[in-house]
């Protein structure tokens, strides 16, 4: 939900902040959900 919001405040305000903002959250996002795929299944 809130992710959705992001994304359609950068769309909305296509602002270099904003883009930034959004693409640094969306890296940080992907990096976590890589770090627990990778504890979750171990050697796969």
């Amino acid at each position: 939900m809130a992710l959705a919001n992001s994304a359609s405040f950068a769309v909305r305000y296509p602002s270099s902040a904003a883009v930034l903002k959004f693409s640094r959250l969306t890296g940080r996002l992907n990096f976590n959900s890589a770090k627990f795929q990778s504890r979750a299944y171990p050697a796969a």
